[in-house]
């Protein structure tokens, strides 16, 4: 499930525009791995803490959103493990100082930014409420403006009912009511053991939060700007919908399985349909601008005529030929 509700921003765009993004993600999640590792041993160690900034280091210097780990770790301490806090202090102090040596006092960089990253609270409303309605009410995917595509399209249909299935089954397990006990089990010791319920909230939680700012201060709501979020979202709903099928008891067990197989199965499909169809657009175009251009210059140089081609097409097209 988590590969494939976070696959199709970073699928799609990730060739010809989006590789610091993914390894800023990359570096971000082991920042986050190597933190929960460190803040569960009762002993500090120095080395993991130096991985811990390291890679912290790598991940915003990567891609400048990565900044959310400066705040991502903090909060998540003060959540999950209060008295921990203060030995943490310097750690946290030197991944905020990351963001700043480089560039603080560059006119250039000022300059670029000024306008581009301005904040624009409207990509909130693009990237998490356009389009709600229709991808809620029909399992059909729409190939409709792949490039700003919302979040709940990536969600998809199957996706958001099934969220929806566990949180819905969730509640009527916590209301009791006599004529649904016999679908719940009472058991909550095959539960604590399998999830630390406490740091999955915690850490999902604040996770999404501090990614909030991203869809604010970012040039555009393009597809590929929900990579970030999705990370945390995926996890928090895989959390939720595992919960719920370990809550089931024994004898229906099979058919909350059953029911959870075929959402993801939807998920799978539209979400491989989506990266097909973006392909297929994005993709084929790239490549006849490559090939129309490589065509003109070679009919330029037979006349002995200098031709410039300035364009991006070329980088791209070869990747998605090959895959």
């Amino acid at each position: 499930a988590i590969v494939v509700m976070t696959s199709f921003p970073s699928f799609i765009q990730t060739f010809g525009y989006n590789g610091s993004h993914i390894f800023a993600e990359l570096f971000k999640v082991l920042t986050v791995l190597y933190f929960l590792r460190e803040i569960q041993n009762e002993k500090m160690t120095f080395f993991r803490q130096f991985l811990i900034f390291l890679f912290a280091l790598f991940a915003i210097r990567s891609y400048d959103p990565s900044y959310s780990i400066a705040a991502i770790l903090p909060l998540f301490t003060l959540l999950y493990n209060r008295r921990k806090f203060p030995k943490y202090i310097p750690l946290f102090l030197l991944i905020i100082l990351i963001q700043f040596p480089l560039g603080i006092f560059s006119e250039t960089m000022d300059q670029i930014s000024g306008s581009a990253y301005t904040p624009k609270i409207i990509n909130i409303q693009h990237v998490f409420t356009d389009g709600i309605i229709d991808h809620v009410l029909s399992p059909l995917p729409s190939y409709s403006n792949l490039y700003y595509k919302p979040g709940i399209a990536i969600l998809t249909f199957f996706g958001f009912w099934l969220i929806t299935f566990a949180f819905l089954g969730l509640l009527l397990q916590k209301l009791r009511l006599p004529s649904l006990t016999k679908y719940f089990t009472e058991n909550d010791q095959k539960n604590e053991a399998l999830f630390d319920s406490r740091m999955i909230l915690s850490l999902t939680l604040v996770w999404m939060l501090c990614e909030l700012p991203t869809y604010i201060f970012l040039p555009e709501h393009a597809i590929r700007y929900l990579f970030t979020f999705l990370i945390p979202f995926t996890i928090f709903g895989t959390y939720v919908i595992s919960y719920f099928v370990t809550r089931i008891a024994l004898n229906y067990k099979k058919y909350a399985r059953a029911i959870t197989l075929f959402f993801v199965m939807g998920i799978i499909l539209t979400n491989i349909s989506y990266t097909y169809a973006f392909r297929a657009g994005w993709g084929s175009s790239f490549i006849v601008f490559e090939n129309v251009m490589d065509f003109m210059s070679e009919e330029k140089s037979k006349t002995e005529q200098t031709f410039g081609v300035l364009y991006n097409a070329g980088s791209a097209a070869d990747e998605y030929f090959y895959v």
